[in-house]
């Protein structure tokens, strides 16, 4: 030891033993640690693989050799070319994860695991949009989730609240929640009118077709509701995928059968009077009422597009690789395609077949009366379909008001505590059991008193596709991409921001026209189908 250094080198070796120069006990100068500069000492444990100050502080050298170990085997966690490991020791010291691994937003969300169920159809009349504002949703969740973690809970109000603001948060959790409420109702509505018509086309066909078979509705929306507290007490979707996939193919079989019954009738005959502009002025409607009848019919279709509000909570349960926003791209690009295919065939064929006098409904305003059998069956389609739609729909508002109740109550039993009845993977929460089947009764009493099928759906489609379709989507494109004011971007998105705008007042004051011509001859919960 002959180098340069040899002096400095001896004398640190003897005052870590306890003396300067000396052999002997060590002294108290020597039992002192000498204490590094900050910067070194995080310097040398990074080198090191482990923190020697902190490690002794919590067990001694067993303890700091076991997590040596540990970081070494971990050392590759989350590290890319050129960066360092994403774990370091005081992670594992001192039960911290890094910021790289966990969630840094929603401290009190509760994961909700959603499935697609495959039954919202999007309309030829909005096809060119959805390629488009939900491509803007996709693009942003997934930015927001690099941004925020690898591992993210991501909702849409989340998202609204990264790129936007505090500021328009509440409106659109306002818009996101009622048009969520609004749909629980209408699947009521449309499912009890199925179930009813089931009762009627078989009834046509042992009585014949000029016989009174009408029925109230209001069994049937009772029934639906008890259904949908039994499957409402299951804790997410994730423990009925079977019904997802259920759902999936009731929707496209009714679809189908739909279409199909529309061209044999085209090809067979008879079928109604056709015109160029629809039903006549002055013939089949007035002026007003042909207007107000077709801005209904865009919020009818609207509705039908209203998945984008569920977008961001489906996207988040896409496994990956391959990323979210491409497995979700080529998902929309597939449904709205597919889509887009039958609601041209059912529109066409249907008015081909039946004309201006073609019902809001072909498989329950019984413009087909035979086959009997294969009316029924698609009946039935649509009832299993809107039983799974309904819970895809209302998962994320018993989410919100089950994660907000167990971080206001975090130490009461009945909001937090898992019972498990029969031995088994499922659970029973007594706050889950009260307020999910509260939600389901007061919805289908709401859906008893408002038993309006077009104009429900109209008023729905109209509140929910401006806000959550186009606005709030826009406005988060602009805010992430730092997109400049007036550029011809923005002028081209504003510009369909402002359009949709305008349809969606129109349609709206169109709904409400409708609700109140069809509540001067409505006798409460005496509705016939």
């Amino acid at each position: 030891d002959d180098g340069p250094g040899r002096h400095r080198r001896r004398r640190r070796r003897c005052r870590d033993r306890g003396a300067s120069g000396a052999r002997g006990g060590p002294s108290a100068a020597g039992r002192r640690r000498r204490r590094l500069p900050r910067r070194r000492r995080q310097a040398q444990a990074d080198r090191d693989g482990v923190d020697g100050e902190r490690a002794r502080d919590h067990g001694g050298d067993r303890l700091r050799r076991a997590v040596a170990a540990l970081v070494r085997g971990a050392a590759g966690l989350g590290r890319r070319p050129g960066h360092a490991p994403a774990l370091r020791p005081h992670h594992v010291l001192h039960l911290r994860a890094p910021r790289r691994l966990l969630p840094q937003r929603r401290r009190r969300h509760r994961q909700e695991e959603l499935h697609l169920h495959g039954g919202r159809r999007v309309p030829p009349r909005y096809a060119h949009t959805s390629p488009s504002t939900p491509r803007l949703l996709r693009e942003r969740a997934i930015k927001f989730s690099a941004s925020s973690g690898n591992v993210c809970i991501i909702l849409f109000i989340y998202l609204l609240d990264h790129h936007v603001g505090k500021g328009q948060v509440w409106f659109c959790g306002l818009c996101q929640y009622v048009n969520l409420v609004g749909t629980a109702i209408g699947y009521t509505i449309t499912a009890s009118i199925s179930a009813a018509a089931l009762y009627k086309a078989n009834c046509f066909h042992s009585k014949g077709h000029s016989a009174d078979c009408g029925v109230y509705t209001t069994m049937y929306m009772v029934v639906f509701g008890i259904s949908q507290i039994v499957f409402s007490q299951l804790p997410n979707l994730h423990e009925m995928a079977w019904l997802s996939i259920l759902a999936a193919v009731m929707s496209f079989s009714y679809a189908t059968i739909g279409v199909g019954l529309s061209l044999a009738q085209t090809i067979t005959g008879p079928t109604g009077k056709t015109t160029i502009g629809g039903t006549q002025i002055g013939v089949d409607v007035t002026s007003a009422q042909k207007i107000w009848l077709t801005l209904q019919a865009l919020g009818n279709i609207a509705f039908a597009y209203s998945y984008s509000m569920v977008l961001i909570e489906i996207q988040d349960t896409v496994k990956a690789p391959p990323a979210e926003n491409k497995t979700m791209r080529k998902a929309n690009l597939m449904g709205v395609s597919t889509t887009t295919a039958f609601y041209m065939l059912c529109g066409c064929l249907g008015y081909s077949a039946f004309g201006n006098d073609a019902p809001g409904n072909m498989l329950t305003g019984f413009g087909f009366y035979e086959p009997y059998w294969l009316i029924d069956f698609a009946n039935v389609c649509i009832v299993v379909h809107l039983v799974g739609a309904y819970q895809v729909y209302c998962q994320p508002i018993y989410a919100a008001v089950e994660s907000w109740a167990a971080g206001r109550w975090p130490n009461s039993e009945f909001v937090v505590r898992q019972y498990h009845p029969f031995s088994g993977k499922f659970s029973l929460n007594m706050f889950r059991l009260v307020w999910r089947t509260a939600f389901v009764i007061v919805s289908t009493v709401l859906a008893i008193s408002l038993p309006f099928f077009n104009d429900i759906l109209g008023l729905l489609g109209a509140l929910g596709f401006w806000p959550l379709t186009v606005y709030f989507p826009v406005e988060m494109y602009i805010s992430q991409s730092k997109m400049k004011k007036y550029s011809r971007k923005w002028v081209a998105l504003q510009t369909l921001s402002f359009a949709c705008f305008v349809v969606t007042v129109a349609v709206t004051v169109a709904s409400i026209q409708g609700i109140t011509q069809s509540l001067k001859n409505y006798v409460p919960f005496k509705t016939k189908l």
